[in-house]
């Protein structure tokens, strides 16, 4: 049982503090998705949030 270097305690002592406290998940996970329509520019790169992220080079000049 290795002792943490930033708490000084075993990961077991944290678990068992803080098992009481733990609660179950719920039985439907949330929808935390989300949809928007961009264009594949031609160097096959879109633009969502200002961050680019690739694409299929079949998909340029497309909009998804």
């Amino acid at each position: 049982m290795r002792c943490h270097g930033t708490t000084r305690r075993t990961s077991l002592a944290l678990f068992t503090l803080e098992a009481p406290l733990l609660q179950a998940l719920p039985s439907q996970a949330p929808d935390l998705s989300t949809s928007h329509r961009v264009n594949v520019h031609r160097d096959c790169h879109v633009q969502f949030d200002r961050v680019p992220y690739s694409a299929p080079f079949t998909l340029a000049g497309k909009l998804l």
